[in-house]
């Protein structure tokens, strides 16, 4: 499937779901997601799960093999090398998709009265970590009740000529006389680069839309224990640093990119 925009200038963008790839003015450029990857550090509780995640995959493997054990098979130990490293890869990936579901589910909840798609709803159902993605949902129709936003836009495709990358907010709403830009999470925690990917957003917006953002804001659903946290920052001087910190990091996506010895 093939998402369009055109900017206030007439740039003209192209987002492609199935390669998730950006075509700006018909030239291919980075996402805001892979920019950050690429030339951000990677923050100290992810890693650390990472390696938690790699034990325990090893934990249960032993747990397979009958007792008592005198020696472990060959066989056994290339089958933890392989599993150990790719095993927090599968869980993000699976945690990928119930943020996925989350954002499909709030679009439609506050942009069609409430009126969910059949087959989200049985998308819902069966999926395995269905009690995880209720979850999400409940707080978020919980935070949704007090809240009174008016919503502007949902994931919607924008870029930025002048650095040339590209993205898809979440929401985009205005709250008062402000406007608010948002991104729902299901992370254990919110961290810093998410609000990096807002101010590159933020950027993008201004450039391709001319609209002002005034608030960035992270909105965590928690998957395991129900917790629900929102986290703005509003100071126009907090939010440049942070622009300033993804032009630094798009700056050494192009050098890491481009480098070669």
């Amino acid at each position: 499937m093939l998402l369009q925009s055109q900017s206030l200038q007439g740039d003209y963008l192209t987002f492609n779901e199935e390669r998730h790839s950006y075509t700006l003015n018909g030239e291919i450029v980075p996402s805001v997601t892979t920019v950050n990857k690429a030339s951000y550090p990677e923050p100290f509780q992810l890693s650390a799960w990472k390696v938690k995640q790699g034990s325990l995959s090893t934990i249960n493997l032993l747990k397979q093999i009958p007792l008592p054990v005198v020696k472990l098979p060959d066989d056994f130990l290339a089958e933890v090398v392989k599993t150990a490293p790719s095993y927090s890869k599968k869980l993000a990936q699976e945690a990928a998709d119930i943020g996925s579901i989350l954002h499909e589910y709030a679009e439609h909840y506050e942009q069609t009265a409430f009126d969910i798609p059949l087959e989200l709803t049985q998308t819902i159902n069966a999926h395995p970590d269905r009690t995880k993605i209720e979850n999400c949902i409940h707080k978020f129709q919980a935070w949704k009740a007090e809240n009174k936003d008016e919503i502007i836009g949902h994931e919607n495709i924008i870029g930025s000529v002048k650095y040339k990358y590209a993205g898809k907010y979440d929401r985009l709403a205005k709250r008062g006389k402000q406007i608010v830009l948002s991104d729902f999470k299901t992370s254990s925690g919110i961290y810093v680069e998410q609000f990096i990917q807002l101010a590159a957003y933020k950027i993008m917006l201004k450039e391709w839309s001319n609209i002002d953002v005034d608030i960035i804001e992270i909105l965590r659903f928690g998957k395991e224990r129900g917790e629900f946290e929102v986290k703005s920052i509003k100071k126009v001087t907090e939010i440049v640093t942070l622009e300033q910190q993804f032009l630094r990091n798009r700056e050494t996506y192009n050098f890491i990119k481009e480098f070669k010895l």
